[in-house]
């Protein structure tokens, strides 16, 4: 089982994905590819 936490202190937000092998690239698609396209959009959507 694999642990991903992101902190991004200036939006007061702690991100955290659980699950996975840490042998396997996926691994990674939650910081590459998900923070970005969704949840930051939607903090960012959030502020306007």
């Amino acid at each position: 089982m694999s642990l991903v936490v992101s902190g991004i202190p200036e939006l007061d937000l702690l991100i955290t994905f659980y699950g996975g092998n840490y042998s396997d690239p996926v691994l990674y698609r939650s910081q590459n590819v998900l923070v970005p396209r969704y949840i930051l959009q939607a903090v960012d959507a959030e502020s306007d």
